[in-house]
């Protein structure tokens, strides 16, 4: 292995991360659980001129998180990003599971195994409970609207995770 590649490997946080928050004075547990690497991506619509729209895949497998504009260039529309995880195990009484995406370019909808958790409009973050909505196996989509600017980043450009916390 080269020493880059070490470094770049030593440097990227774990896909599995226990911390402790202070919440209303009280200490409480938080494990997350990183969505990285590969994701589904199909296009819903799409503006822009020709030749952005018939140089672009329609769909495929994008490894995650990455900005809007690295995997699609200027070209604007909407965009549905899929993946499947399995139900956390030895979850407690007292957990809850969300859903939280820590950095999200656009505007769309979250769903877990084809119900609408959430829609949001220009954040940076969203997240939502998923306790009681888990099942063995799960499929998220992520459905954003984007029309790329210069200089701001857009789609699900740092990693979505799944953040048990006490509750």
């Amino acid at each position: 292995m080269k020493s880059s590649e070490h470094a770049k490997i030593a440097n990227e946080p774990p896909l599995v991360q226990t911390s402790i928050r202070i919440r209303f004075g009280a200490v409480v547990s938080v494990h997350r659980i990183r969505l990285i690497g590969p994701w589904e991506f199909a296009w819903l619509s799409s503006t822009g001129d020709d030749a952005e729209l018939n140089s672009a895949a329609e769909s495929g497998t994008i490894k995650m998180p990455c900005d809007w504009q690295s995997v699609f260039g200027s070209r604007g529309g909407t965009v549905a990003f899929s993946r499947r995880f399995h139900r956390p195990t030895n979850l407690e009484p007292h957990e809850q599971v969300l859903i939280v995406l820590t950095g999200v370019g656009g505007s769309g909808i979250i769903r877990l195994n084809g119900d609408t958790l959430l829609e949001f409009s220009s954040v940076d973050s969203a997240e939502v409970d998923v306790t009681n909505k888990l099942e063995a196996f799960n499929l998220l989509e992520v459905e954003i609207e984007h029309q790329p600017i210069e200089g701001e980043l857009g789609g699900l450009h740092s990693p979505v995770v799944l953040e048990i916390r006490q509750s």
